[in-house]
C-alpha cells in the first residue's frame, strides 16, 4: 500500500513540476521587494508598534489662530525596552516620521485626509507636542528622544492644528504617521 501511495506521490509531483515550469516559460512578471535597515533594536510598545490615537472632539468655537490647539489633546507614549546600540558609543534615540504626502511643507502638522462635501480640507491637521515641553514637534526632522541607548518611553500629544486663515469646518479628522528608530 505504502509503494503505491509513494508511486501515487511521485508521478503527481512530477507533473506538478512540469507544469510549473511550463507556467514560468508561457509569461512572467515582476516581484518587488522592500525592507528597511535600522541600527536601532527595541522592543516597541511589548511588540505592538502600530496604534491609533483618538483624540476627544472639540467644536469650531474652540478654534481660535493658526497652530496646535490644547483642547481636545491626547496623550500617549512610545515605550521602548531591549534595545541594542550596534555603535556602543550611541548615546541616544532619534526617531524619523514619515507619511506620503500628509505632513506639512513646514513639517508642523499632519494634513486631513478628509475633505468637506466641496472637495476642500477642512483647515484643521494633527500635531505632535512633546509632553515634556509642549513645542510642535517638526516632523520633518529626526526628533531627539533624549532616551539612552537602552531604552525608555517618549511621551507626546496629539493636538489639533489649525491651519491657514480660513475658518476650520466640521468634520471628521484622519490622518496617519509612520515612523522609525535610529541611534546618535
Amino acid at each position: 500500500m505504502n509503494k503505491k501511495f509513494a508511486l501515487a506521490a511521485s508521478v503527481s509531483l512530477i507533473f506538478v513540476a512540469n507544469s510549473a515550469s511550463a507556467a514560468t516559460t508561457a509569461s512572467g512578471g515582476s516581484i518587488n521587494f522592500t525592507g528597511f535597515i535600522t541600527d536601532a533594536t527595541c522592543t516597541i510598545n511589548n511588540g505592538n508598534a502600530d496604534m491609533s490615537v483618538l483624540l476627544d472632539p472639540i467644536t469650531v468655537n474652540q478654534i481660535s489662530g493658526p497652530g496646535a490647539i490644547d483642547e481636545g489633546k491626547k496623550a500617549f507614549s512610545i515605550e521602548l525596552s531591549d534595545c541594542n546600540a550596534s555603535d556602543k558609543d550611541s548615546k541616544s534615540l532619534h526617531i524619523n516620521f514619515a507619511s506620503t504626502n500628509l505632513i506639512s511643507n513646514n513639517g508642523n502638522y499632519l494634513i486631513n485626509q478628509e475633505t468637506d462635501e466641496k472637495g476642500n480640507p477642512k483647515n484643521v491637521g494633527i500635531a505632535l507636542t512633546s509632553q515634556k515641553t509642549n513645542e510642535v514637534i517638526n516632523l520633518n526632522m529626526p526628533y531627539d528622544t533624549k532616551i539612552a541607548a537602552t531604552g525608555g518611553a517618549m511621551q507626546f500629544y496629539a493636538k489639533y492644528y489649525k491651519v491657514g486663515s480660513e475658518p476650520a469646518q466640521p468634520g471628521k479628522i484622519n490622518t496617519m504617521l509612520t515612523y522609525n528608530l535610529s541611534y546618535f
